[in-house]
């Protein structure tokens, strides 16, 4: 389930790329035909849990059992952090391949494609490895990615070869999602149980999200007034802040 929003995200660039050989209106139309249609599906077929609800605790039993697990916090924190990865990519991998090496728009989607698609393969590899090789060293498995991909962040910008690039662009992708399939969807199953796992992951992605809302604001402004570089030392460390919450959340 954890690569459905990273093969839609890989899938949506492709979209957007091939519309915006037409005009720039259309990558906004395109998309939103296309929720809707989604959202049409999930009214017709979307189905409530038919477990009985007085099973369930109530929301301040809920509450109070998430926000005062330590490992949660941690949890949260580490992925705060993977985050100012993940979103800083996301954001600005087109535009960084558009103005650095002049390809045309719609090249520069497709290059940046690489980054989520090696992300697909890292969250499932990733789970593959801590499930069959590691005996469930989660954390152990998600400190050694986030310190390579901290590693492979400082690499990228230091070469000057785009075939190097590439394949480092692909690393970055598959350590990115590997530690991030850790933190929302293995952790909190392990963390949880039945009644709040949901808000466990609710927890763990909200901090998370004030990472993604923070780097879209600082890494642009690195951009603007200083170089690519600033942004990427940024985006250095949020990964090494990854590893280290998540190896404090054992």
């Amino acid at each position: 389930m954890g690569t459905s929003y990273i093969v839609g995200g890989a899938l949506s660039w492709v979209l957007a790329g091939y519309l915006a050989k037409f005009n720039w209106q259309a990558v906004f139309y395109g998309p939103t035909i296309l929720a809707a249609a989604v959202l049409i599906l999930w009214l017709v077929f979307g189905r409530e849990n038919p477990e009985n609800r007085k099973d369930h605790t109530n929301l301040r039993e809920t509450i109070l059992s998430v926000i005062t697990d330590r490992r949660v916090w941690l949890a949260g924190f580490g992925l705060f952090g993977l985050n100012i990865v993940r979103y800083g990519f996301l954001t600005w991998a087109p535009t960084y391949f558009f103005e650095t090496q002049h390809p045309n728009i719609t090249t520069a989607t497709y290059k940046a494609l690489i980054f989520p698609v090696a992300g697909a393969l890292g969250a499932l590899t990733t789970g593959w490895l801590t499930d069959k090789m590691f005996m469930n060293r989660r954390t152990f498995i998600g400190l050694i990615l986030s310190l390579i991909l901290a590693a492979a962040l400082i690499a990228f910008i230091n070469t000057s070869s785009w075939q190097i690039g590439l394949v480092l662009l692909a690393v970055i992708g598959f350590t990115t999602f590997g530690p991030h399939i850790l933190l929302v969807a293995q952790l909190p199953m392990i963390l949880g149980n039945r009644k709040n796992t949901a808000s466990i992951t609710g927890f763990i992605d909200g901090i998370g999200y004030i990472g993604a809302a923070l780097t879209g604001v600082i890494s642009g402004w690195l951009i603007d007034a200083f170089s690519w570089n600033h942004a990427f030392y940024f985006w250095v460390f949020g990964a090494v802040l990854a590893g280290l919450f998540i190896w404090l959340s054992k």
